[in-house]
C-alpha cells in the first residue's frame, strides 16, 4: 500500500517527449473530470468490502504519524482541530478523538463498523459525508483504506506522536542514527560496496534486476556532469577509454575530487540553500559588489574538502570561534544574504524581524531538513515544535549585528574601485549641472534663462575651487579654514561631508571610501576645469539638446521667436524635470555607497544594547509574548552551553553533534539527490512528519554513520556513492518497471535529467572551447539585451558587460541581480535567490529551445564551435561531425548520425553561397570572403543542431 503513488504523483506522471523544448503532457487528475468528490471513491471502497463477500486481504500495519496524522492534518484539523471543533469533536489530541463528539465515539479501537468517524467518510449521504462536499477536500480512496485498515488494526496512536507530548516522537527522523549491519545478498557478483548491498537487497526483495553498468563513454561524461560541471575533452575522453588498468574509472574519480572546478560544481548546489544573490532584493535591489567573497568562501571550503561540521559551524558562528580571522568571518556571509529592503519610509523593526525570521527558517532547512517556519505564527501543525520553541531558536539571531570589514584588496581590486568611483563621480557631476540649470530656471523663469545658465556655470566654478582648496589645505585645514560657502560648493555626497566633521567616526570601509574618493579629485578638477573654459563649453556639457543650449546662450533681446519658444516649452516641464534628475541624483548616491570597496560582508555578536527576545503573538513584531532565552527544540537531543547564556557558536556544535539525528541525515541525502536526480528522501527540505519517508531508510543511516565516521568528509562520501556499481548503472528506462517503480524509488537504474541553469551555460561554452575556466573573483556581466534592462523596476538597470575572456567565465560567477535576474538562467530554473532552496524544479518547455537556439550568448558559443571545427578536424564532412559528437554528446555517432548531418552541411552550405549577406550575419566578425563565410555559415549550423539536441544538456 506505501510503495502506491500518491494522487499528487500520479497527476505529475505523464509522457516525456524525447524533443527538448516541447512542454510535458501531463494524465488528468481523476478528480479533474467533473465527478462529485467523494461519492464514487466511497463507492468503491465500500462495495470492495461489504457488498463482494471477497475475504479480507492481510494488511501491512499502518504507521499513524506518517499514515493517519497528514490524512487528519489536510482533511479534518481545520473543522476539529485546536481552534475550532465542530459537533465537539477534536481530532489533533488521542483522548479527545477517541471520546468523539456530540454525535458519539469517533474511533472505536479494531471495529471501523462502530467508529462514526468510518461511517462519515464512507457515507454517500451530502449531510453526512465527511469531508463536506461544499468545500471540503475529498479523500482518495487510498486514504478512506488507510484509515478503515488503521481502526481495524487497533486504532494505534502512539502518545509520542500526540501533539500533546511535544518532547518525544515516535517519527522515524528524531530517531538517533545507528549504523545498520551491511546486509547479504545474493547477487554478489553486483556489490562493489556496501552501498550496493542496501540497494541489492531491497531489489532482491522486490525480485527486479538492477541495471547493467553504464558504457564507459556515458560514464565518463555522467561524471565528469556531477562532480565538475564541465564535459571531457576529447583528449581526456581518449585517455580514459585506452586505460585498461582496473582501477582507470577510480584514478578518473580522484583527479576531478582533486580539480578546483569540484568546489565551483558543489559550491553551487550549497548557494541555493544559503539563497546566494548579489542584491539586496526588494524595490531598490541595491547592489552587493562584495557577496561573491561568500561565494568563493564556499568554493574554497568545497575544495579543501572543509569537514561538513566545521563547514556549518563557521557559517552560524565563525565570528564567535577562538582565533577567528577573515576566512572564518567569511563564512558568516551565510546570514548575510538575506534580502534587505533600504527604502525610505519602511519600519526598520519589521523588516530586522523578517530577516531574523529568514536566518531561523534557513538554518532549520538548510542544516535540519525541517520545516520550522511553519512555528512562526502558530505551533507547529504536524512536527512537535511549538511556538514557543521557535523563538528559542529565534533568540541565537537576535542579538547579531551586520558589519562590513574593511579589507586591504589586491592592486586590481583597488584599481577597478578607482576605475567604479571615477565614473560615478564624473556622472554624478553631470546630473548635478543638469539639476541646477533646472532650478535656477524654476526660480528665475524664461525671461532670465541666460542668467540662470551663469548662475550654474557659477557654482560649477565654485566647486573647483572648493576641490582645488581641498587638496591644497588637506581634509582637516580645508575644513576648519574654508568659508562654509565654499565647503558647501564642493557637492560631494553626504557620506563623504559626515566623515569630515570634526569628530566624526565613520566605519573603517567607509573611511578608505572617503581617501579613495579624494584621491579621485585630482583627475576630476581637470575635467571640471576643462568644462569651465567658457560658458559655451560648460553649457553643452549639461546633457540637453544643442538646439536648447544655443537658444539660452543668446541674450534674450537677440533670441528669434523659435528660440523663445523653444525655451518656453521646455520651462513647461521643469517640475517634472526636476524630479526626475532629483530622483536621479539620489539613486547614484545609494550606488555610490556600493562601489566595490574591498570589503567583505559578515555578522558578528552585539555586545552592547542587547535585545531581549519575546514570542511574537500571531508572528507580529508588534505583539510581544512572554520572554524567551536561546534553546533548541525538545524533541532533539538537548543542548550543551559553554557558559550561562547559549550562543551561535553552542547552536552550531550542537546542530552538527553526532546525537543529533538529522544533520548527518540532511547531508547525506544532499549528495544523494545531486548524484541520481532523486534523494533517499524525496522530499529534500522536508525530514518531518509530512515528508517522504526513506525509500531504502538503512542506507540513510548508512550513509550519514559514515559521513561522521570519516571525519564529516563530503569528498570522501562522494566518492564512495559514484565508485558503487549503484551510481555506474545504465539509466535506460525499463518499460517492466513502468508501473511498479515508475519514479525509479528502487535506483534500478541511474537517474536521467537535464542538468541546471548554470551547467546548461558551462557546456556551451566547455564544448566551444570559449570557457574562461579562472577559479572565483567578483562576478561577472555577460551581454544581455536592451529589452532585459527596459524591465528593471523603477531604475534602470546597471549592467556593465563584461570584456573577453572575461565574459566567458563560469555561470557561477555570473551577478545575480534578484529584481532582475540574467534571463537564461531563470529560463532554465535557476532559483530567485531570495529563499533557501533545497530542491531545483526542472521543468521542460519551448522556451529552454529558443534561448539555446536564439540567445546572442548561445549563437557565439555555436559560432565558436563552427569555426574550431574547421580548423582543427579535416575536410570530411564524417570527420568534422565525428568531431561535434565526440566534443559535445561524449561519442561517436552512428552511421545514420553523421550522413544525416554531413547531407545538413552541404544543404546549408549551398543556400549560404546563394545568400552571402546572411552567411556572413551568421558567422559573424571572422567570416572572410564569400566562400569562407559560407562554409562557416553551414558548420556553425551544424553546430547548433547538435548543441540544440535534448542529449546534449542532459545528464544521463
Amino acid at each position: 500500500m506505501k510503495s502506491q503513488l500518491n494522487a499528487a504523483d500520479r497527476c505529475r506522471l505523464g509522457a516525456m517527449p524525447t524533443l527538448r523544448g516541447h512542454a510535458r503532457r501531463s494524465t488528468a487528475c481523476p478528480r479533474s473530470v467533473g465527478m462529485a468528490p467523494g461519492w464514487w471513491l466511497s463507492c468503491v471502497v465500500v462495495g470492495a468490502w461489504a457488498c463482494c463477500g471477497l475475504p479480507a486481504v492481510a494488511a501491512a500495519p499502518v504507521d499513524f504519524a506518517h499514515d493517519v496524522a497528514p490524512i487528519f492534518a489536510a482533511h479534518c484539523m481545520a473543522c476539529h482541530g485546536g481552534e475550532k471543533q465542530e459537533s465537539g469533536l477534536r481530532l489533533d489530541h488521542r483522548a479527545a478523538a477517541m471520546q468523539g463528539g456530540d454525535s458519539g465515539p469517533a474511533i472505536v479501537a479494531g471495529a471501523s463498523s462502530k467508529s462514526e468517524l468510518w461511517h462519515r467518510i464512507a457515507s454517500n449521504d451530502a449531510d453526512e459525508q465527511m469531508p463536506p462536499s461544499d468545500g471540503g477536500k475529498a479523500l482518495s480512496a487510498e486514504q478512506i483504506s488507510l484509515l478503515k485498515t488503521w481502526i481495524d488494526q487497533g486504532a494505534v496512536w502512539p502518545e509520542s506522536a500526540d501533539t500533546s507530548s511535544p518532547s518525544k516522537s515516535s517519527h522515524w527522523a528524531y530517531q538517533p542514527v545507528s549504523r545498520p549491519a551491511v546486509p547479504k545478498v545474493k547477487n554478489t557478483a553486483w556489490t562493489r560496496s556496501p552501498i550496493d548491498a542496501f540497494i541489492a537487497g531491497r531489489l532482491e526483495r522486490e525480485n527486479i534486476a538492477p541495471s547493467p553498468d553504464a558504457p564507459r563513454e556515458v560514464l565518463l561524461r555522467r561524471v565528469f556532469l556531477d562532480l565538475v560541471g564541465l564535459l571531457p575533452t576529447a583528449d581526456e575522453r581518449t585517455a580514459f577509454l585506452a586505460d585498461t588498468r582496473p582501477d582507470a574509472y577510480e584514478r578518473l574519480v580522484d583527479r576531478l575530487l582533486a580539480s578546483p572546478h569540484f568546489g565551483e560544481r558543489w559550491g553551487r548546489h550549497w548557494l541555493d540553500l544559503a539563497r546566494y544573490g548579489d542584491s539586496n532584493g526588494y524595490e531598490l535591489d541595491i547592489v552587493r559588489p562584495n557577496a561573491w567573497r561568500y561565494r568563493d568562501w564556499v568554493v574554497d571550503a568545497f575544495n579543501r574538502d572543509l569537514p561538513y561540521d566545521r563547514f556549518i559551524t563557521e557559517q552560524i558562528a565563525g565570528d564567535l570561534l577562538p582565533g577567528a580571522g577573515l576566512r572564518e568571518l567569511a563564512a558568516t556571509g551565510f546570514h548575510r544574504m538575506t534580502i534587505k529592503n533600504t527604502e525610505s519610509g519602511i519600519n526598520d523593526e519589521d523588516y530586522r524581524n523578517r530577516e531574523m525570521i529568514d536566518r531561523v527558517n534557513t538554518t532549520s532547512a538548510a542544516v535540519l531538513g525541517l520545516t520550522m517556519g511553519c512555528a512562526q505564527c502558530h505551533s507547529h501543525k504536524y512536527d512537535p515544535i511549538s511556538q514557543q520553541e521557535y523563538y528559542h531558536f529565534y533568540a541565537f539571531f537576535n542579538n547579531v549585528e551586520e558589519v562590513e570589514i574593511d579589507l586591504p584588496g589586491t592592486p586590481a581590486e583597488r584599481a577597478a574601485f578607482r576605475a567604479g568611483l571615477t565614473a560615478h563621480i564624473d556622472l554624478r557631476y553631470t546630473v548635478q549641472g543638469h539639476l541646477r540649470l533646472v532650478e535656477e530656471l524654476l526660480k528665475q523663469g524664461p525671461a532670465k534663462s541666460r542668467a540662470a545658465l551663469e548662475a550654474t556655470y557659477e557654482a560649477a566654478r565654485l566647486q573647483l575651487e572648493s576641490q582645488r582648496k581641498l587638496q591644497e589645505l588637506g581634509l582637516e585645514r580645508w575644513y576648519k579654514e574654508v568659508s562654509p560657502k565654499l565647503r558647501n560648493a564642493l557637492r560631494a555626497p553626504a557620506w563623504v561631508t559626515s566623515s569630515l566633521k570634526p569628530g566624526a567616526k565613520p566605519k573603517s570601509y567607509t573611511k578608505r571610501s572617503v581617501e579613495l574618493y579624494f584621491n579621485t579629485l585630482d583627475l576630476h578638477n581637470e575635467r571640471l576645469a576643462g568644462r569651465l573654459d567658457s560658458l559655451e563649453a560648460f553649457a553643452h556639457r549639461l546633457d540637453e539638446p544643442a538646439e536648447l543650449i544655443d537658444a539660452l546662450l543668446v541674450e534674450p533681446a537677440d533670441r528669434k521667436a523659435a528660440q523663445r519658444q523653444l525655451i518656453e516649452d521646455y520651462c513647461e516641464g521643469l517640475p517634472a524635470r526636476k524630479d526626475e534628475l532629483t530622483q536621479r541624483l539620489r539613486m547614484l548616491a545609494v550606488e555610490e555607497r556600493y562601489l566595490p570597496s574591498p570589503h567583505l560582508l559578515a555578522l558578528k555578536e552585539s555586545t552592547a544594547g542587547r535585545r531581549t527576545t519575546h514570542v511574537l503573538l500571531r508572528g507580529d513584531f508588534k505583539q510581544l509574548g512572554p520572554t524567551v532565552e536561546p534553546a533548541t527544540p525538545a524533541v532533539l537531543p538537548p543542548l550543551a552551553t559553554r557558559g550561562k547564556q547559549p550562543d551561535r557558536l553552542d547552536l552550531a556544535r550542537w546542530l552538527t553533534d553526532e546525537k543529533n539525528p538529522l544533520t548527518a541525515r540532511v547531508a547525506v541525502n544532499h549528495l544523494w539527490t545531486h548524484l541520481f536526480g532523486r534523494g533517499i528522501v524525496s522530499t529534500v527540505d522536508n525530514f518531518g512528519v509530512q515528508g517522504e519517508r526513506p525509500s531504502h531508510p538503512e542506507l540513510l543511516d548508512w550513509l550519514a554513520d559514515e559521513l561522521m565516521r570519516g571525519g564529516w568528509s563530503r569528498k570522501a562520501l562522494v566518492r564512495q556513492i559514484v565508485l558503487s556499481s549503484a551510481y555506474r548503472q545504465a539509466s535506460r528506462f525499463r518499460g517492466e518497471l513502468e508501473a511498479r517503480d515508475p519514479l525509479n524509488t528502487l535506483v534500478a537504474r541511474q537517474g536521467r535529467f537535464r542538468v541546471e541553469a548554470e551547467i546548461a551555460r558551462d557546456v556551451f561554452l566547455s564544448a566551444s572551447g570559449l570557457l574562461d575556466r579562472t577559479v572565483g573573483g567578483p562576478t561577472i556581466y555577460p551581454a544581455i539585451s536592451d529589452a532585459v534592462r527596459d524591465i528593471a523596476y523603477k531604475f534602470q538597470l546597471v549592467w556593465p558587460t563584461s570584456p573577453a575572456p572575461v565574459c566567458y567565465r563560469r555561470g557561477l560567477y555570473i551577478h545575480f541581480r534578484r529584481s532582475n535576474p540574467y534571463p537564461s538562467l531563470m529560463m532554465f530554473d535557476a532559483p530567485e535567490g531570495t529563499v533557501c532552496t533545497a530542491q531545483r524544479n526542472r521543468s521542460n518547455t519551448p522556451l529552454q529551445a529558443l534561448a539555446t537556439l536564439n540567445d546572442p550568448v548561445f549563437v557565439e558559443n555555436a559560432q565558436a564551435l563552427g569555426r574550431r571545427v574547421l580548423a582543427e578536424a579535416s575536410a570530411d564532412p564524417q570527420q568534422r561531425v565525428r568531431m561535434l559528437f565526440v566534443d559535445c554528446l561524449g561519442r561517436e555517432p552512428s552511421h545514420a548520425e553523421a550522413s544525416v548531418l554531413a547531407d545538413l552541411a552541404a544543404a546549408e552550405l549551398k543556400a549560404y553561397l546563394a545568400e552571402p549577406r546572411q552567411a556572413v550575419q551568421l558567422a559573424g566578425a571572422h567570416a572572410g570572403n564569400q566562400a569562407q563565410a559560407a562554409e562557416q555559415a553551414a558548420w556553425i549550423a551544424v553546430a547548433r543542431a547538435v548543441m540544440n539536441l535534448d542529449e546534449f544538456l542532459t545528464r544521463e
